[in-house]
């Protein structure tokens, strides 16, 4: 699917979609924001960024990507563990 997005060039300016790399940009922009909101999963990054899950993980990290865990999530994972072990 082709996108076409039209952006005033202060604002092109300050994300960064004013050079020659400006399309990765606004894909990384784009799938930065996917994975912050839940929507892209980390394959999905890396299918849309065509990198590898080494490179995937490094970009999230690099970028402050991550999806918060909570406590209860921790605990809840935990429990589901205990009793797979128990089966």
């Amino acid at each position: 699917m082709n996108l076409m997005a039209e952006l005033p060039d202060a604002i092109a300016h300050c994300l960064r979609l004013d050079g020659p790399d400006a399309r990765a940009r606004a894909r990384e922009l784009l799938a930065l924001q996917g994975y912050n909101s839940g929507e892209l999963s980390r394959r999905q990054v890396g299918d849309l960024l065509g990198i590898s899950f080494y490179d995937t993980e490094e970009f999230l990290k690099v970028n402050g990507a991550e999806i918060p865990v909570t406590v209860d999530q921790v605990y809840g994972d935990g429990r589901v563990l205990e009793d797979l072990i128990r089966r």
